[in-house]
């Protein structure tokens, strides 16, 4: 009888969480793929903030009932709590009580309040099954950035608009697709069918940010790509075929790339052939230097934290004074928090590496540990930090890589677990 009791309550409670996961994840997605648009004019203001205050109202309360303040382990219990309560400094320093300001707040993913409270996906309940939700929002974000690209095709590809409004574009889509990444690296508990989709993503991606020579996205998709074929080519038993597909890929590839390059060099590949000696990042980081003093690269200057940087085009098309963004992704955290923040932020993510490459016993683990590693390095290419689904992959992922008894389980047991409806 009191077993029969205890399986009730198992079952209510797995119902609210499901619940609750269901909202969060269908909020989250909403406030997603209108945020993509955040950097270009290509759709209304009025209709992509309407959906984003829809589904932040959706992912607050679903999280509030999601978030348990419970950890496994000591060493993320005291970092991640000095982590928060510096966070909540930077939030309230700079904060400023206007009708712009908090809007800004609110719709802007990588420069919003909603940035500082993405790591709290770390504290969800952690069950195998309910990972599942996440790697369906991947697919359904991917979905996203395939339709937007057929959508705004003559922007993305022929620069329809300027080149400011196809930057803005591609930089704000590949938001939604680059996460496609993280299935190619747990590819081993998805359908052929969505390893392929995945697979079409990131390259598509790729040929996307080579176009509009975007050399950061690029170099992003290709390590995403490579680190993939290295986890399937260790892991997978079919060796010849293996091979044979290795040999092909590169014969293919390398044919028709320079095919393709010969062809348009003078055409669309011409502008990743003018910018590849290009130095864009120099002088913005210049300003950056100058401006920041011993104060502020200790402890940062708040949520609203800007540097002095004359001269840079916006996408709005004024030049900027004062900057609130860089786009190399650690100065950024710096820029806001200070060394604080930045080092907490490593001192949480490297454990977290170690203990999902070396100490685990399968490949989620391992793929997630991969991803906290690879933006580590994609920290100096781009700004990664933001209310996105890849930014919330990096917290979910150090969820798991502090989960021993997630480390511990067997493939076969995470793919059963997979397999439950959650």
């Amino acid at each position: 009888m009191i077993e029969s009791h205890e399986n009730i309550l198992d079952g209510c409670y797995e119902n609210k969480v499901n619940k609750a996961l269901n909202y969060f994840w269908f909020g989250s997605v909403i406030y997603m793929v209108n945020t993509c648009f955040l950097n270009s004019t290509l759709y209304s203001y009025y209709i992509t903030q309407g959906l984003q205050i829809l589904g932040f109202l959706l992912f607050i309360p679903a999280s509030l009932k999601l978030i348990k303040w419970k950890f496994d382990n000591n060493y993320l219990r005291l970092v991640f709590t000095i982590y928060f309560l510096w966070s909540l400094s930077i939030i309230i320093r700079g904060f400023q009580f206007e009708y712009e300001f908090i809007k800004t707040m609110l719709i802007n993913p990588m420069q919003g309040i909603f940035m500082y409270f993405a790591p709290f996906v770390l504290l969800f309940p952690k069950k195998i099954s309910y990972y599942k939700k996440t790697f369906t929002s991947v697919v359904i974000l991917s979905i996203f950035f395939i339709f937007y690209v057929m959508m705004f095709y003559r922007v993305l590809i022929w620069g329809f608009g300027g080149r400011l409004l196809s930057t803005g574009a591609i930089e704000g889509f590949a938001t939604l697709g680059f996460a496609s990444g993280f299935i190619l690296l747990t590819y081993l508990y998805h359908s052929g069918k969505k390893n392929i989709f995945a697979l079409f993503v990131i390259i598509l991606l790729f040929l996307l940010a080579a176009i509009r020579a975007r050399r950061g996205l690029m170099l992003m998709t290709v390590t995403i790509l490579l680190t993939s074929y290295i986890i399937f080519y260790f892991t997978n038993k079919e060796r010849l075929l293996k091979i044979l597909l290795s040999l092909f890929l590169i014969i293919f590839m390398f044919i028709y790339g320079k095919e393709v390059y010969s062809s348009n060099s003078n055409g669309l590949f011409g502008l990743i052939t003018g910018r590849i000696d290009e130095d864009t990042r120099t002088g913005v980081e210049e300003y950056f230097y100058r401006d920041m003093d011993f104060k502020d690269w200790i402890i940062g200057k708040g949520i609203n934290g800007q540097y002095y940087c004359p001269g840079i085009e916006e996408q709005t098309g004024n030049f900027t004074v004062n900057r609130s963004v860089i786009e190399t992704g650690y100065l950024q955290i710096v820029l806001k928090g200070g060394l604080v923040s930045l080092g907490l932020y490593i001192l949480i993510l490297i454990p977290a590496i170690f203990k999902g490459l070396f100490y685990s016993n399968n490949l989620l683990s391992k793929a997630a540990a991969i991803w906290i590693l690879l933006f580590i390095i994609y920290l100096y290419p781009t700004t990664i930090n933001g209310f996105i689904i890849n930014y919330l992959l990096i917290w979910i992922s150090v969820g798991i890589c502090y989960d021993s008894g997630i480390r511990e389980k067997t493939d076969e047991q995470i793919k059963a677990e997979l397999a439950l409806n959650g």
